[in-house]
């Protein structure tokens, strides 16, 4: 072998460990970014709780006017939303007007006078 066969191996075995480590630093970032993911939508939700808590606490609600209960209402709300967490935390505080103590026409004249959630109350 020559030197300059040898230099050549040489430069090749450099060359695999370089790329060995840059793979091993990819996987190393790629983790360390869904730890930040996960941070921070762990903070989300809990400043979402902590609001929807504080809204509570001050006569202010949630109210789902649907139909859908809350398993359905949080598959609808995720696939159009974002983290789950996010959505589940604002709607483990959300009341539901179908469960509520009322007959089927208050809960009726309710919907219709909030137009379904798409009017307020001035």
């Amino acid at each position: 072998m020559s030197i300059n066969e040898k230099e050549v191996e040489e430069s090749g075995r450099v060359i695999h460990a370089l790329l060995e480590q840059i793979d091993r630093l990819k996987t190393d970032l790629e983790r360390q970014e869904r730890i930040y993911e996960q941070k921070a939508s762990d903070r989300l939700s809990g400043s979402v709780r902590a609001l929807v808590s504080q809204f509570r606490a001050h006569e202010t609600i949630l109210l789902h006017l649907g139909d859908l209960d809350d398993r359905q209402l949080a598959d609808t709300m995720v696939r159009g939303y974002q983290p789950g967490e996010v959505v589940e935390a604002a709607l483990g505080h959300a009341f539901y007007l179908a469960r509520a103590p009322l007959s089927p026409d208050v809960i009726t004249a309710i919907r219709k006078a909030a137009n379904h959630g798409m009017s307020r109350w001035q």
